[in-house]
Order: structure tokens, then C-alpha cells, then sequence
């Protein structure tokens, strides 16, 4: 998130973010599920269950990504997971067009990594080696893990708003009225802060004032009763002096 709005103005949040253990790339939120063994089906299951759709890869930069993912998970490079590319069987027992999760067909156009002699005439389902080809398998064979993906969570940017220069023409009855509300509140507060911090601080000059007179008393004391002693201690030698004379 970015802050594009500083200074007199509110600041605006923009940006795009995944949930915790999702990988954004492209403007899509990417899971990859590892697993001990999982067939096309419950891939698909699992994936809807939480929002998503099995992945539907169309460039090169997105297939190396999910790849790259799955790997990240601990996906050997011998090992497989599931794509959203399927075909169904027909009434004939042959396979019909192949088809994304997401319902749209997959055209002769679209980017492909097939590997070589791939996909043969048995297999109604796609998934990806970790060396990034793709394969046709059976659909209900179990393979390492698939790949979930759902659009990013977009944040969308509250309104700008000048705090400098608002006028009351442009603003809403609405608005005016908490703005009047609020101001008011303010001002209450600082009148409110600035009699307690007067207060404190004559609360404060009152009490440092009783600390100096008595530390002043204090001082006194001692001093008068130093100079007693001395005058005590003076006289005495005085009387012993005149006594020895005698």
C-alpha cells in the first residue's frame, strides 16, 4: 500500500494484496496445495472451496511462475500438479474440446507448453512436470499437488479530501454540521487543557516555594546552632582560663 496524498491532504492507500500463504503475480493471488496424492477432481474441489478456480496458465511468464511455486513447496523436478485444463468424454466415448476451469475452451491459438507427444488420446486431464512441460494424464490418477488461483484483493482508494480548503459552499449541510461539531470539540479540549496545565503549574510554583523555605529553616538551624556551640565551647575556655589565673 502507498500513501499518493501528503501534506494538507488526506493521504490515500492504493495497492493490491494476497492472504497469508498466497503469491501474487499479474493481478492474480496464486496457492499452491502440496499433498501426499490427489486426483483432478478433488484438486478442483478444493480449490473452488476457497474461492478459487485450478490455475489457467497463458503466457510463459506465468507458467514459469506456478512452476516456480510448486518448486518453492518442495515439488521435485520428476513430479507433477494439476492445471485447470480438462476435457469431458462425449456420449461416443470420445474426448470432446479441452476446456479451462474457468468454462472458457482452450483455442489452437492460446499458449501451450505441451511436452512432446503430449497430450495422447487417453488422457482428459492437464498437469505440469517441474521441468515446466505440460502433460495429458488421467484424471483420476493421483499426482503431488495443483495450483489455485482468484483475482488479487484490490484496496480501492477513499476520496481525497483538502483539509485546508474546504469552503462551506461546496460542502453538504451534513458535512458542515460535523465540521462545526468537531471544531467545537477541539476547541473545548484545548480550553479544557490549557486551565489543567495552568492549574499544574500553579499547583507546582506553590509547592517549589514551601520546598525553599523549608530547606532555607533548615539551613538556619544548622548554622545558628554551629555558631551556638562555638560561642558555647569559647566561653567555657573564657571561664577555665580566668579560673587557673585565680
Amino acid at each position: 500500500m502507498h500513501c499518493i496524498e501528503f501534506g494538507p491532504y488526506i493521504c490515500s492507500l492504493t495497492g493490491q494484496s494476497c492472504a497469508s500463504g498466497w503469491k501474487l503475480f499479474s493481478n492474480k493471488c496464486y496457492y499452491y496445495n502440496d499433498s501426499d496424492g490427489v486426483n483432478f477432481n478433488t484438486a478442483v474441489t478444493s480449490c473452488t472451496n476457497i474461492g478459487a478456480a485450478l490455475t489457467k496458465i497463458t503466457s510463459e511468464e506465468e507458467n514459469n511462475f506456478v512452476t516456480d511455486l510448486a518448486k518453492e513447496n518442495g515439488l521435485r523436478q520428476e513430479e507433477d500438479f494439476w492445471i485447470g485444463l480438462s476435457r469431458d468424454k462425449n456420449d461416443d466415448g470420445n474426448f470432446g474440446p479441452w476446456k479451462w476451469s474457468d468454462g472458457s475452451e482452450f483455442q489452437d491459438t492460446d499458449y501451450k507448453k505441451w511436452n512432446e507427444g503430449e497430450p495422447q488420446g487417453n488422457e482428459g486431464c492437464a498437469k505440469i512436470r517441474g521441468s515446466a512441460k505440460w502433460l495429458g494424464f488421467q484424471c483420476e490418477k493421483l499426482i503431488r499437488g495443483f495450483v489455485c488461483e482468484k483475482d488479487v484483493s484490490k484496496i480501492p482508494p477513499p476520496a481525497t479530501i483538502p483539509k485546508s480548503t474546504a469552503t462551506k459552499q461546496s460542502a453538504t449541510p451534513a458535512v458542515e454540521a460535523i465540521t462545526e461539531a468537531t471544531s467545537a470539540s477541539v476547541a473545548a479540549s484545548s480550553t479544557s487543557a490549557v486551565g489543567s496545565i495552568s492549574s499544574q503549574t500553579t499547583k507546582n510554583d506553590t509547592s517549589a516555594y514551601t520546598v525553599a523555605l523549608c530547606v532555607f529553616a533548615v539551613i538556619a538551624i544548622v548554622l545558628w546552632s554551629i555558631a551556638a556551640f562555638l560561642f558555647i565551647q569559647r566561653r567555657r575556655r573564657l571561664q577555665k582560663k580566668s579560673t587557673l589565673k585565680e
